[in-house]
């Protein structure tokens, strides 16, 4: 978290979802950051267990953005996706990969995803990259 936040600043929120059927504090911490017309989600998991000096965190789960409209293209993938770009850019950075509706799903080995949401135009509306915490 460090680095996103020297990346992309200070939070404009952030949200606690605990857990509730574990006998000590623990969850996930939702990062919100605002990016020009988007809005940037992290996630990291946190627990402290009975004993426990303090708090240890997982570090990033999952980074989302999401936004429509002229947006910060800045914000990329590692390959290079961003809000806004076309369904033939998906193909041409990640390869073949299926698509349901409005909805594209790409897997590796490692047990990473990167979701992606289209509009009505085939256009990225939204990015979640989940990563395997292993």
């Amino acid at each position: 978290m460090t680095d996103v936040k020297r990346i992309l600043g200070t939070p404009v929120r952030i949200v606690d979802a605990p857990t509730r059927d574990v006998a000590w504090q623990a969850g996930e911490r939702n990062y919100y950051f605002d990016k020009d017309k988007a809005v940037i989600k992290v996630v990291e998991g946190y627990y402290q267990k009975p004993g426990m000096q303090s708090e240890h965190l997982s570090g990033v789960l999952s980074i989302s953005i999401q936004g429509k409209g002229l947006v910060d293209r800045s914000v990329k993938t590692g390959l290079g996706l961003s809000l806004g770009d076309s369904v033939q850019t998906i193909k041409t950075l990640y390869g073949q990969a299926p698509q349901v509706g409005q909805h594209i799903q790409i897997h590796w080995a490692n047990g990473s995803i990167l979701d992606v949401d289209l509009d009505s135009q085939g256009r990225v509306t939204e990015i979640d990259l989940s990563l395997n915490p292993e």
